[in-house]
C-alpha cells in the first residue's frame, strides 16, 4: 500500500511525534502504521517505534516500512526484552526523549487510527488552546479480529483535572492522547505505575493543567489475549491500582488528594483480600484486612469488620464445633 503526503507542509519543523511500542504485534501492526501513514494534515510528523524484542515476526514488518519511509519511520529494534528487565515506561525510556515534535501522539502497535483527520482536529485544538497540556478523543474497543465489541463514550465527556485521575478511572484510550512535548518524568520514582499511564496523566494534569475533550470518535483499543493490560486477570489488575496507589501515597500528590487516594487503596485492598480468602492465603488475607480497613472512615471499617467476622470468624466456629 502507498500514501502520498502532498498535503504536508514544506517546512522542516516536525509537529507531532507518534510513538508506538510494539511486542508481538505481527497481526495488528500493518494497521497499525498503515493509520498513522493515512493522516491527511498540513504539518510534518514524523514515526517513532520501539519494539519490545518481539519473538513474531513483528520487527520485520517495522523494517519493511522503515525502508519504504526512511524520513518518515525511526524504530528502535530490542534485542533482549527490556520491560522484563526494569518493568514499564518504555515510551519515556526510549521514545519521548527522541521526540523532536511540538506534540506527541501515542498509539501501541496493536491499536489503530479510525479517522483520517485525527492529528489535524487534535493539533488545532491545541493550537487554539494553550491552557491545556492534551487532548483526547473517543475510541471503540475491538477484539483480536477487529470486530468492535464496545462503542465506547469516554467516561468523561468534558475535560478531565488532575482529581479524575486519582478519582477516578478510564478516563482515554491512550491511542486517543495527544499532549505538548514539555512532559519531564521522574521515571526511577515513578517507574511502573499503571504502566505509566497514571503518572503521565498526573504530570499532564499538574499545575491546573487539563486535558480537552474531543467528541470524536477516531481510534480503536485493541483487546486480545496478547495485550500486556488486557491479559491481566482482574485479580492482577486490583493488585495493580493497589500497589499504584501505595506509591502515590509517599509522593507529594497525597496531601492533597488524600480522601480519593485511601478510597482507592480501601476498595483494591477488599478485593485482593476477599480473593485471598478464597485462597486461604491467611497472610495476605490480613494484609489486605488490614489496609482496607486502614484507609476507610469509620463507617467502612465497621462494615469491613462485620464482612471480616461473617467471612472469616464464623466458620472457623463451625468448624471448631463439628
Amino acid at each position: 500500500m502507498s500514501y502520498s503526503f502532498n498535503t504536508m507542509s514544506s517546512s522542516d519543523q516536525i509537529m507531532v511525534s507518534i510513538c508506538c511500542l510494539s511486542y508481538n504485534h505481527e497481526k495488528y501492526i500493518e494497521q497499525a502504521l498503515g493509520s498513522f501513514l493515512a493522516q491527511k494534515v498540513d504539518f510534518k510528523y514524523e514515526v517513532l517505534i520501539h519494539d519490545d524484542a518481539s519473538l513474531d515476526d513483528t520487527q520485520s514488518i517495522i523494517r519493511k516500512y522503515q525502508a519504504d519511509y526512511p524520513d518518515l519511520i525511526f524504530p528502535i529494534l530490542q534485542e533482549e526484552n527490556q520491560r522484563s528487565k526494569t518493568g514499564g515506561g518504555m515510551d519515556p525510556r526510549f521514545n519521548y526523549p527522541r521526540s523532536r515534535g511540538k506534540y506527541i501522539a501515542v498509539c501501541e502497535g496493536d491499536d489503530y487510527w479510525m479517522d483520517i483527520r485525527k492529528l489535524q482536529v487534535q493539533v488545532d485544538f491545541l493550537e487554539k488552546n494553550s491552557a491545556y497540556s492534551g487532548c483526547f478523543c473517543d475510541h471503540v474497543i475491538v477484539d483480536e479480529n477487529g470486530v468492535v465489541q464496545k462503542e465506547w463514550a469516554a467516561n468523561f465527556k468534558r475535560d478531565i483535572e488532575q482529581i479524575d485521575v486519582f478519582s477516578s478511572g478510564g478516563w482515554y484510550a491512550n491511542a486517543g492522547l495527544v499532549f505538548r512535548n514539555e512532559l519531564v518524568f521522574d521515571w526511577d520514582k515513578f517507574k511502573g505505575i499503571n504502566g505509566g499511564d497514571r503518572y503521565q496523566a498526573t504530570l499532564l494534569t499538574d499545575n491546573g493543567k487539563k486535558l480537552g475533550y474531543i467528541d470524536r470518535q477516531m481510534c480503536a483499543y485493541r483487546v486480545h489475549s496478547g495485550g500486556i493490560y488486557s491479559k491481566k486477570s482482574s485479580v492482577k489488575k486490583y493488585l495493580k491500582i493497589f500497589e499504584d496507589f501505595k506509591k502515590y501515597q509517599s509522593s507529594k500528590y497525597y496531601k492533597k488528594y488524600r480522601t480519593e487516594i485511601k478510597k482507592k487503596l480501601s476498595a483494591s485492598a477488599y478485593v485482593l483480600g476477599e480473593n485471598a480468602l478464597i485462597q486461604r492465603n491467611w497472610k495476605d488475607y490480613f494484609y489486605y484486612l488490614g489496609q482496607s480497613i486502614a484507609c476507610t472512615t469509620f463507617e467502612s471499617r465497621i462494615f469491613n469488620f462485620k464482612m471480616f467476622v461473617k467471612s472469616f470468624v464464623k466458620p472457623l466456629i463451625t468448624r471448631g464445633s463439628n
